[in-house]
């Protein structure tokens, strides 16, 4: 929140200020006019491991690529233009970096944009899904026949750590930057994600994944997401995920977390006993 001294007319000329205003509007305004429902998230299905993303029909210029096990947000019907592309599918998109599974986006980062064909896609609401079996505010279990994930979280105090504070509120924990609050204190911080059970698409065969915790017997193997996996996330909210599996077996963790101008979605994809990828982007962006 802005200081109580502040002159009103410099929090409306403030840059950072004008860009939350204008995200919000911007968001308002696409989700009034295009008529779409947000936050359906997806990966491609497609036999050569990638999509091609066009301007506009399946004939229209190339203007990207997404890749296997690359998340990206997607819905059906007309763009911000009102044109509309048969079978087409408009989609929002972050480039996927290689060999940084936790390579967070830029909180002023804007996506990549265009239409991937509907054949393509694989919506993860769609996939089988995790039942949720508890939740508080502190823990929640979500589980089927075989594998359990269990996300934890404790109260952020506030002592224990530095924190960073520009004009406008908190920027930083402990010198880096976070997800979860527009320039407030965070409430709770993740404790920990782990996932439990017998699928050997989602822990390997026989191996433990370097540089993570894992421990494994004979009937039972434990993943324990590695602290630059969830350390620069708050506020999650833990009774609202979408946990899958994918065509291949790999696992799907989708939470939503923050709220207002600081809502946003992680994504975490697991597979062969490690993280492939995780997709953190602020709301108002997709």
């Amino acid at each position: 929140m802005p200081r109580t001294d502040t002159d009103p007319s410099e929090i409306l000329t403030h840059p950072d200020i004008m860009k939350r205003f204008t995200i919000m509007v911007v968001a308002a305004v696409c989700a009034a006019t295009a008529g779409h429902a947000q936050d359906d998230f997806a990966v491609i299905r497609d036999h050569d491991g990638y999509v091609n993303v066009r301007q506009g029909d399946v004939q229209s210029k190339i203007v990207g690529r997404i890749t296997r096990r690359q998340p990206f947000d997607c819905w059906n019907g007309e763009d911000a233009g009102g044109t509309k592309f048969v079978d087409m599918v408009h989609v929002n998109y972050f480039d996927y970096v290689s060999g940084r599974p936790f390579a967070s986006n830029s909180q002023t980062q804007r996506p990549r944009v265009g239409y991937i064909h509907r054949s393509r896609v694989q919506r993860l609401r769609e996939m089988p899904a995790l039942k949720l079996r508890s939740a508080t505010d502190a823990r929640a279990v979500y589980a089927n026949d075989s594998l359990r994930v269990t996300i934890e979280t404790v109260p952020f105090d506030a002592a224990k750590h530095k924190l960073g504070r520009g004009q406008y509120g908190v920027e930083t924990i402990d010198g880096a930057r976070f997800w979860g609050t527009d320039g407030g204190v965070p409430r709770r911080q993740v404790q920990s994600v782990g996932i439990s059970g017998r699928s050997v698409p989602v822990f390997g065969r026989g191996a433990t994944p370097g540089g993570r915790s894992a421990t494994s017997d004979s009937r039972e193997t434990t993943l324990i997401f590695p602290r630059e996996s969830i350390g620069d996330l708050f506020d999650l909210s833990l009774d609202t995920a979408t946990i899958c599996i994918g065509a291949e077996g790999e696992l799907y963790l989708w939470l939503q977390g923050g709220d207002g101008a600081a809502s946003y979605h992680v994504i975490w994809i697991v597979a062969s006993g490690r993280i492939v990828c995780r997709y953190v982007a602020l709301s108002f962006y997709v």
